[in-house]
């Protein structure tokens, strides 16, 4: 049951939109996913009315019949479904090599084309151009290209190599991004030559083989990068002439081109992320004018899942900047000459993203933490491109992510929460409900069962800030008993907890079901709560957090005498690992048992814009290393590590390991042959096995003896049985 309650999410069907829409703007057919018929649904929005079109899984059999070509048992696959407009029993749909018309009525079936080989649909990295004639993508350190009938493609660029490649890391400039004619394409080169490499060892094949991969470090030196626009039709290319910020090399962000493909718009970010610039570039000669610039004492943040982002308007002439200049991430309208037109939010709340505009109605829409009883919630909400006051458009409790139809009329909103399922709704422009279209139900054996996620507050270190958390209990929880403890920490300054568990699961649920009360929270230092929230740990990584931590802890404990203070775990991955580690170290007191997974250095690239530059921040960084405090264990740990992390390499692990040595103290240590930051299932199901036992070995049932003996904490007690998987049922 440990390992069915760890994929959760394959149990839950139905909660999921995606819609097409017709030529109307407005209607749209979906297929009801999870659903194991898949029925296709046509949705009119102006008559109120839904129908229900054919199943897929008719589709699958009709075709079946007539091609026979595949097997019903590896689905036939579809690809490319789109319904004729006006005809709605008439389906196109590709199957292999053939595009085929298909009557959903009278079964009939008519081949309209057949091509040498089939054509993927674009996906992963791949840019489709505006005019949907073409893909582009980087593959062996270039730029390539097909066109969108063509599995095979040809490079734009031949002189990309591992140490030059096209693209950059991460959200750095990887993407390629169209001129809105499609005839030019912006993308970065990076310069890796000064950057040390590691070797990364294959130690599972016949013979050893080793790879060497750039790390960056904070420690330097930087990679270096350039912008380049390149003519599709002729491979010529255009050096963007960006004047330096400052002494090390910046980094570079593609936002856009001008609607008449006139200029390129990109953003250039100092090393120490504390200067941001904003440009615009003439793709004929790459000459660069400046637009604005911002500076911040501490850092700007740029979260590596949703990069910087301008919105530009099309008839307006003008574009939408996120920023938070004065603490709290607000919209402002700028021209193309640069010039600020107005600010168009003005409140303390955080603007997540814009995920839409009416120019005809004036209208900017985005999502934003509007609520302040419940500062993780994400709603969507609207102002005017005029200013005045922001109006929130979704109502209940959670996360709110928004899809708009193409006129801007109507939009899907998913709703999720810690206790809720997906919710998918139409709702009218203004926020008004036209349809609850699909509610998400969970489908899993009868054993399957838990208690609802709690949410809870507490006081920070501070004794005056509120943190917030959510608490997972056992499915048969009795406030009489006493439970032991685990806390699931990330505590990154990149991204907020809170934010996780109200989209997917970290196995929260998982392990509270063998017998533990499950903690998660974000201290300060984490993002999506102002300025001020996040900046406390500037500069000092490592010594704010786990007394946010351990305040925390002590609230819960005060008012939940079920939780057993004396029994108290941590786990973690990376960033969380190098805290769960971090707690062990500091806090001896409050955590007695750890498992830390690839937990990173401070001296790695990613802090930086959280400590400063090393030479500018010495002290802080010799503070927020773990290496110094290994004498200070006295409970349980173990660390686990795969021997080819890319993004946090081993040997940090090993340093770990040897200043343990040195202290004299024991630590466990699980070493993943092969395996990356991201680890394949077989391995990741393994992991958290080893991670389960762990924990119950040492935290269930008898409490924890030896705390801060030599010998680590003794388990008193059989541990808990996992009863085996019963069959699915459906409801």
């Amino acid at each position: 049951m440990y390992q069915q309650y760890q994929r959760l999410e394959q149990y839950v069907r139905g909660g999921t939109v995606e819609p097409h829409w017709l030529e109307d703007g407005e209607s749209f057919w979906y297929v009801q996913q999870g659903i194991e018929e898949e029925p296709v649904y046509l949705l009119d929005p102006r008559k109120r009315s839904r129908r229900h079109l054919f199943d897929l899984a008719s589709i699958r059999e009709h075709l079946q019949r007539v091609l026979r070509e595949g097997t019903l048992a590896d689905g036939l696959s579809l690809r490319g479904l789109s319904i004729q407009p006006g005809s709605e029993e008439l389906i196109e749909v590709s199957v292999g090599r053939r595009r085929i018309e298909l009557n959903t009525r009278s079964g009939q079936v008519r081949v309209l084309a057949e091509s040498a080989s089939p054509a993927p649909r674009p996906g992963g990295q791949e840019t489709i151009s505006p005019d949907g004639r073409w893909v582009a993508w980087i593959g062996d350190h270039n730029v390539w290209m097909r066109s969108i009938g063509q599995r095979d493609g040809q490079p734009l660029t031949m002189d990309g190599t591992a140490d030059q490649p096209w693209g950059g890391p991460g959200d750095r400039g990887s993407r390629v991004v169209w001129s809105p004619d499609g005839s030019r394409l912006a993308v970065a080169k990076q310069d890796l030559r000064e950057v040390p490499k590691i070797p990364i060892v294959s130690h599972l094949t016949e013979q050893l083989e080793v790879e060497w991969v750039h790390l960056w470090a904070a420690t330097g030196p930087f990679d270096s990068a350039d912008l380049f626009i390149i003519e599709v039709g002729t491979g010529e290319r255009v050096r963007v002439d960006a004047e330096p910020l400052g002494e090390h090399p910046d980094m570079f962000y593609l936002l856009g081109w001008l609607p008449d493909g006139s200029e390129l718009l990109f953003a250039q970010v100092s090393r120490d992320f504390k200067t941001l610039r904003v440009s615009a570039a003439l793709p004929e000669t790459g000459q660069v004018r400046r637009l604005f610039q911002e500076e911040r004492d501490t850092f700007f943040h740029i979260p590596f899942y949703r990069p910087l982002r301008a919105t530009v308007l099309a008839t307006a002439k003008q574009f939408l900047w996120k920023s938070d200049r004065d603490g709290w991430h607000q919209l402002y309208l700028y021209d193309f000459a640069g010039s600020l037109v107005r600010r168009l939010t003005d409140s303390p709340i955080e603007v997540i993203e814009v995920v839409g505009v009416d120019e005809n109605e004036g209208w900017v829409y985005f999502t934003a933490h509007s609520d302040p009883a419940r500062p993780y919630d994400t709603h969507l909400c609207r102002v005017s491109l005029h200013g005045g006051d922001v109006r929130q458009l979704t109502a209940g409790q959670g996360i709110h992510v928004a899809v708009f139809s193409p006129q801007k009329d109507y939009f899907l909103d998913t709703r999720t929460n810690v206790d809720l399922l997906p919710v998918v709704e139409l709702r009218s422009a203004d926020g008004q409900l036209v349809d609850t279209v699909s509610v998400a139900v969970l489908d899993a054996p009868d054993e399957f069962k838990w208690a609802e996620p709690e949410e809870f507050a507490v006081k920070a270190a501070d004794g005056e800030t509120d943190l917030y958390g959510v608490l997972y209990k056992p499915y048969d929880f009795d406030p009489a008993k006493r439970y032991p403890v685990v806390e699931i920490m990330v505590g990154r300054p990149t991204v907020s907890v809170n934010q996780i568990l109200r989209t997917r699961s970290l196995g929260g649920q998982a392990l509270a079901q063998l017998g533990f009360i499950i903690v998660a929270l974000d201290g300060r230092g984490t993002p999506e709560r102002g300025h001020a929230f996040h900046a406390k740990a500037y500069g000092s990584m490592g010594r704010h957090e786990i007394p946010d931590h351990v305040a925390a802890l002590n609230g819960l404990f005060e008012a939940h005498s079920y939780m057993d203070r004396s029994r108290v775990g941590v786990i973690g991955h990376s960033y969380g690992g190098y805290y769960a580690i971090r707690a062990m170290l500091q806090a001896p007191e409050t955590y007695h048992v750890g498992v830390a997974s690839a937990p990173l250095d401070p001296r790695m690239d990613a802090v930086i814009a959280y400590m400063g530059l090393p030479e500018e921040n010495p002290e802080g960084y010799e503070h927020a290393s773990n290496l110094p405090l290994a004498g200070q264990l006295k409970g349980r740990l173990m660390v686990q590590h795969g021997s080819a992390d890319e993004s946090v390499p081993l040997f940090y692990t090993m340093q770990l390991v040897e200043a343990m040595m040195k202290a004299g103290k024991k630590l466990d240590l699980l070493i993943l042959p092969d395996e990356g930051h991201g680890l394949r299932p077989a391995s990741g199901q393994y992991r958290r096995e080893v991670e389960r036992r762990y924990l119950q070995e040492h935290l269930q049932t008898g409490g924890v003896d030896s705390v801060g003996s030599e010998s680590g904490p003794v388990l008193r007690g059989p541990s808990l049985a996992v009863p085996a998987p019963t069959r699915v049922h459906r409801r």
